[in-house]
């Protein structure tokens, strides 16, 4: 067992550079005991561990047999480790696997300085192969493990006495049993600090519950002072009143905010221990029937059917009447949260069980909620859905508060499948008062208008905007008014929101609405907006993937985009705008702020729009004065040439060469008619009016007069920018026929804008014939009228030329926008 050959190393620093690894001197180096034989078993290579384990020199092994180096120990007749091993290696050559052994005694000769000799060792060996391209191999890989000193010890510990075992024995008991203190000694400690640990945990939750009901109790006061003098305003506005929307936007949220605000209240209160039950002698049934009366507007509002099943008995009950109110209250907020449209939702007092206990059911037609999740639902600040797109907002103490009050009560609250298809809450309440307890007679009053504060702010006949994306009416006012200015579109579902985002863009901008991410999305692609504003947390579609898919659609991918957030954290911002977003604006804002990011991201989009349309123009301009310089020029010129052969050539030749030269003009006057459709197309991107009167003066120059142009009604605030770039190419097209075909001394323009966009284009040339079947352009007018919803025909003028009608419904042009 022995090591290989190694040529001399060189150990100067600095001979070898660090990019090439000197893997000789790793190999010597490595900790393992490894030795390299070739097939011949001769050794090649060593490592210095082996070295050393063998007692033997790297000069004295390397170029040697292996059974030379270490052979048998002749005074152990019994000895059998060159047989062994010379059976692994032959296995290793013959299979090419590796090949463990188990342990062997094989000695190895004692050094002449230490007085010759061998001396006694034991080896856990394993033969490895190393095979070369062809499979066959080239080396073996001998590695071994000194396990001397184990076998020795093993041989000692078997022949110890019974007595000596059984000392150590004890020793171990004593060993163990200090082991076994000293981890309960650990132990008591572990326990002392999680005790001093959850000790404050407690103090910084009381702490917590205090902060809270701090909080809560300072709010409350300028609560009550906002919404005081905000109630006794509105109650003295007249109905018509312009500023009657923006108190009610004021009182209504300041009444959310409340609703918030009592619910952290009550959580400090009942974390607390503070919150006590004022029990009172009355008829469930009715109780039921009254709060279920503050949904019935609601109900009829979101179109749900909405069920109230109670006893035709009365069902007396010691209960707290304000405490089950408000349980029931949030119980049916939930519901109607999540019935849908067209959707159930019912209430059910089912009377008192043999238990003693009055079984009330709250179901819905939702989406009900997975049985692994239901414990969920009761916990504090948590919400089933918390994603970006979660379609309902809330602190997520509502349920959690519910199921303490009927805790109080000493009853519980469950949650199930309904039957209408969503989830079912049921509520067991004790009809008796726990012993003891004060149970007083009276009346019971119901909160007005509860689900001001339940339903985030609804209030029983809201201005409720159209969820279709379409502009209130008043707004589509204002967007007449301002004619050609730039469109925003806004994606917000908090209609007071919307609103106010809308309010403050429409007074420079038009402005439409989404009220969730994926409608937004959609009218982004129908409009193609100047600008988006959306909320970066909505339903359907959230922010971050609104951008997205914005980014995704070719037609609007360079819309600039503003996200609006209530999450003041970095991640979010930094995630928003790599994914493409141009700004992020933090809520509240301030409407002037909001404005100023607006007409920024235009004013840069302007600039880029801008920017393309003069290397457009440039670019046109290029290619007329190519089509004028290298094409016309060279026509005109070979026109001539075959002109000036027609005196000097046969008649026959001649009238040949008299067609050839009118189809060159032809061809001369096709192109200076690509060249007015090229410097034509420029005055797209002004307004509609300026833009026909630019296309009716670049036809001057090729019809030798200046066609007539008449305006009736708003042009430019009717027509949209799609609708205009179609109006405009029926125009060039029809512009183009008159000078290629109509022989016209005069052409009149008429653009009427009144029932319907009209565009009507007349002549007084050749007219178009009863034979001629219609061309492309022809075509493709009628193509354009047919795809907004409206018509196209030409047809003979009295008492000559041609007349061209093309027709867009208003209403079609207005949607197609």
């Amino acid at each position: 067992m022995s090591s290989a050959p190694a040529a001399s190393r060189d150990t100067t620093p600095g001979a070898r550079p660090p990019s090439s690894p000197d893997f000789r001197a790793l190999f010597e180096s490595a900790p393992g005991l490894y030795l390299v034989l070739d097939p011949d078993l001769v050794i090649i290579a060593a490592s210095d561990a082996y070295l050393k384990a063998t007692r033997t020199e790297r000069a004295e092994v390397v170029g040697r047999g292996v059974f030379e180096v270490f052979p048998d120990n002749p005074d152990d007749p019994a000895t059998e480790g060159v047989r062994n091993l010379g059976a692994s290696l032959a296995r290793v050559l013959r299979d090419r696997t590796g090949d463990a052994m188990s342990v062997q005694k094989y000695d190895i000769q004692r050094p002449d300085s230490d007085g010759g000799g061998f001396e006694e060792r034991f080896w856990s060996p394993y033969n490895a192969p190393v095979l070369g391209p062809d499979g066959s191999v080239t080396y073996i890989i001998h590695q071994v493990q000194d396990v001397t000193d184990f076998i020795l010890l093993t041989r000692r510990t078997e022949s110890r006495t019974e007595s000596l075992v059984i000392d150590e024995m004890e020793a171990e008991v004593v060993r163990r049993a200090r082991e076994v203190a000293d981890s309960s000694r650990r132990l008591k400690e572990v326990n002392e600090e999680l005790a001093a640990l959850f000790s404050r945990l407690q103090e910084l939750d009381r702490i917590k519950t205090q902060f809270f009901s701090n909080v809560s109790h300072e709010l409350r006061t300028p609560l009550a002072l906002v919404l005081g003098p905000a109630e006794r305003v509105l109650a003295d506005l007249a109905p018509d009143d312009p500023h009657r929307r923006q108190l009610e936007v004021i009182l209504r949220n300041a009444r959310l905010l409340l609703g918030h605000v009592n619910d952290l209240l009550d959580t400090s209160k009942i974390e607390a221990a503070m919150l006590k039950l004022s029990y009172t002698e009355l008829d469930l049934s009715h109780l039921v029937r009254l709060v279920a009366n503050n949904f019935e507007t609601l109900a009829h509002d979101r179109s749900v059917d909405f069920f109230v099943l109670t006893p035709d008995d009365a069902v007396p009950a010691q209960v707290d009447p304000a405490r089950v109110q408000q349980v029931l209250l949030n119980l049916l907020s939930n519901a109607f949260k999540f019935a849908p449209s067209q959707g159930t939702v019912r209430i059910e007092l089912k009377g008192v069980t043999e238990g003693g206990k009055a079984r009330v059911e709250v179901g819905d037609s939702g989406p009900g909620i997975p049985a692994e999740r239901r414990d969920e639902a009761f916990e504090r600040f948590h919400q089933l859905d918390g994603a970006a797109t979660r379609k309902m907002g809330g602190t997520g103490l509502g349920l959690h508060i519910a199921r303490e009050l009927v805790s109080l009560h000493g009853g519980t609250l469950a949650i199930d499948d309904a039957p209408e298809g969503g989830a079912l809450f049921v509520v067991e309440l004790p009809v008796v008062a726990p012993p003891g307890t004060t149970v007083r007679t009276g009346g019971m009053t119901v909160p007005e208008n509860p689900a001001a504060t339940l339903l985030d702010g609804y209030t029983p006949t809201p201005r409720a905007p159209d969820r279709t994306g379409a502009m209130d009416s008043d707004r589509r006012d204002g967007d007449e008014d301002r004619g050609e200015a730039r469109l925003v579109l806004v994606a917000e579902d908090n209609p007071d929101m919307n609103r106010f985002i809308c309010d403050a863009l429409t007074t420079s901008y038009r402005v439409r609405s989404a009220f969730d991410g994926r409608q937004g999305f959609e009218l982004a692609r129908a409009l193609r907006p100047d600008l988006i504003v959306g909320d970066f947390m909505m339903p359907e579609m959230s922010g971050i993937d609104l951008v997205r898919a914005v980014r995704a659609e070719p037609r609007i991918e360079a819309t600039p985009i503003l996200i609006l957030t209530a999450r003041n954290d970095s991640e979010a911002r930094i995630d928003v705008l790599r994914e493409g977003a141009n700004d992020y604006l933090l809520k509240p804002f301030l409407q002037p702020e909001l404005l100023a990011r607006a007409d920024n991201l235009i004013k840069v989009r302007e600039a880029d729009e801008q920017q393309l349309a003069l290397e457009m123009s440039k670019e046109h301009d290029r290619i007329a004065r190519d089509l004028h310089d290298l094409v016309i020029q060279r026509v005109f010129g070979v026109g001539m040439r075959l002109s000036s052969l027609l005196p000097v050539v046969p008649d026959a030749t001649a009238e040949r060469l008299r067609d050839i030269v009118a189809e060159l003009d032809s061809v001369i006057s096709d192109i200076r008619t690509t060249i007015f459709d090229l410097q034509a197309g420029q005055s797209a991107s002004e307004g509609l009016r300026s833009s026909v009167l630019q296309l009716a003066a670049d036809a001057d120059e090729r019809l030798g007069f200046h066609p007539r142009v008449h305006f009736e009604g708003p042009i430019d605030t009717i027509a949209d920018k799609d609708v205009g770039e179609q109006l405009l190419a029926v125009l060039r097209e029809s512009l183009s026929n008159v000078i290629r075909h109509a022989q016209a001394s005069s052409v009149d323009v008429t653009l009427a804008a009144g029932a319907e966009l009209v565009l009507v284009v007349s002549d007084d040339g050749v007219g178009p014939g009863d034979s001629r079947e219609p061309g492309f352009g022809l075509r493709n007018m009628e193509a354009r009228a047919v795809s907004l919803g409206g018509s196209f025909e030409m047809r003979a003028r009295k008492p000559r030329g041609t007349l061209v009608e093309w027709r867009v419904p208003l209403a079609v042009a207005v949607a197609q926008a």
